[in-house]
């Protein structure tokens, strides 16, 4: 009985070295598979909503954008606003997921934002492609009784539906709201 378990180990082995063996052989080479391109290099072909990553990088949780202070004039008079450029749909699947998991403590960062910062957010969704146009929506995020942050939605052609979907994911946040002031809002727009 043992002597036929040792055979029977010999000849599995004997035949996975020999399977492994001829891969190494040369011969016709395979040829190369064909590679899809970059989601964000397509965004003129995209239909909507936010694409999953492709390819992350090896920034903090995959985010690789750089925020940037700047003054912009107001009905208030000039103010300050951090400016978050997200020109393509790379991250966008890391930001819904951050998005959502910090919902729950929207209320105390918020308040700690305007607060601490005393500024607007500009988030700045446009793809820098020429000839584009640009639009601009302003809204203003509120609890009622606390904080008031204005914010700045700039996107074009190419990113209306991302607009669209992040106006959506902020407005259905709980306590606070999120009120169009000026401009065009994204989920209307017709200029695909």
């Amino acid at each position: 009985m043992k002597t036929n378990n040792i055979k029977i180990i010999k000849a599995l082995l004997f035949a996975a070295i020999l399977s492994g063996s001829c891969g190494c052989m040369d011969g016709a080479k395979k040829p190369e598979r064909n590679k899809m391109p970059e989601l964000s290099s397509l965004q003129e072909y995209h239909d909507g909503g936010f694409l999953a990553a492709q390819k992350l990088s090896t920034g903090p949780a995959g985010l690789n954008f750089a925020s940037t202070q700047i003054e912009l004039e107001t009905n208030d008079g000039l103010k300050r606003f951090i400016r978050v450029p997200l020109p393509d749909a790379s991250a966008d699947s890391v930001l819904v997921k951050m998005i959502q998991t910090l919902k729950p403590l929207a209320i105390p960062l918020l308040s700690n934002w305007a607060n601490q910062y005393n500024s607007g957010l500009l988030i700045d969704l446009s793809s820098n492609r020429s000839g584009l146009a640009t639009y601009q929506t302003n809204y203003e995020l509120r609890q009622q009784g606390g904080f008031v942050i204005p914010v700045i939605l700039r996107w074009d052609r190419l990113s209306a539906y991302r607009a669209g979907t992040a106006q959506d994911l902020v407005g259905g946040t709980p306590f606070i709201s999120l009120q169009k002031l000026s401009g065009q809002d994204p989920r209307n727009f017709k200029g695909y």
